[in-house]
């Protein structure tokens, strides 16, 4: 059990960790909120449609806080590879594609944290509405569209990039799956345990990296479909948004689960006789 706690204690120190978090927490609120509003009859529901659509909103206003200035990391990434600039060419485009849409997704996100803090801004009061557009539509909700369109962006490059990802994947797949059954036919008697030992890491080792990539691979499918809702709001059904935004929460935070690790335990030195 200890183990355990310090294992989430690490995951929540880290800022990813708590925002993961949060959102799984306004997901799921959003869900039962999508589940409600076709049920609601009497007070009881009422109460809950109103409880989980405060819920809602109160993680959605903690996670705009968590994203302030964002923006810093996706730049600083960028600056650290501006030395590997993508050719555009007609003859490396294909090879450098991956990169291009790697490029894409940086600038929805970068986009999208941008027009996000603008919303905030909005919402929060500390920016007023000051002309007729904004009466009309207001700032906050005009941001948050914008801001929407930014992640719709970033996912479906990050989705493309990673069914690309998929293909090549398969191949080695495949090319594993055959030199194992060549090795297989031609080893030895002798040598057939040791073949087969090595088959067999070889295997798990593929079939880790194929469960991955399916994890993150539905984590951006899920993304497409919270990135239309916030791009269209009250065009879809708040409740398949809401288990779209869940799953991609779990899914984010198993893989950044993966990357903590406990701290160690301190050991008390022996006493001296």
């Amino acid at each position: 059990m200890e183990p355990l706690i310090l294992h989430l204690q690490r995951l929540l120190a880290t800022t990813d960790g708590r925002d993961k978090l949060y959102r799984l927490v306004q997901y799921a609120a959003k869900a039962a909120r999508g589940v409600l509003m076709g049920r609601e009859t009497d007070g009881t529901l009422t109460v809950a449609l109103t409880k989980a659509a405060i819920l809602e909103a109160c993680m959605q206003d903690s996670r705009k806080v968590l994203r302030l200035a964002r923006g810093v990391n996706i730049l600083s990434k960028r600056l650290r590879q501006r030395h590997g600039a993508v050719s555009y060419s007609r003859v490396d485009w294909v090879r450098e594609l991956p990169a291009v849409l790697e490029a894409l997704s940086d600038a929805g996100l970068f986009g999208y944290f941008a027009a996000d803090h603008l919303a905030w801004l909005y919402r929060s009061k500390l920016w007023e509405e000051s002309d007729k557009r904004d009466a009309v539509v207001p700032g906050g909700a005009f941001w948050g569209i914008q801001a929407g369109r930014f992640y719709l962006l970033a996912s479906v490059a990050l989705l493309v990039r990673q069914l690309m990802c998929g293909s090549a994947l398969l191949r080695m797949t495949l090319l594993a799956v055959l030199r194992h059954l060549q090795q297989r036919k031609s080893a030895g008697a002798a040598s057939n345990a040791v073949t087969t030992a090595g088959a067999a890491s070889r295997s798990s080792a593929v079939s880790a990296e194929v469960r991955s990539w399916l994890a993150t691979t539905l984590r951006y499918a899920c993304d497409v479909l919270v990135g239309l809702n916030m791009s269209r709001p009250g065009k879809y059904s708040q409740t398949y948004v809401g288990i779209a935004g869940m799953i991609s929460s779990l899914v984010q935070i198993a893989q950044l689960w993966t990357t903590v690790a406990p701290a160690p335990t301190p050991t008390r030195a022996p006493s001296a006789a």
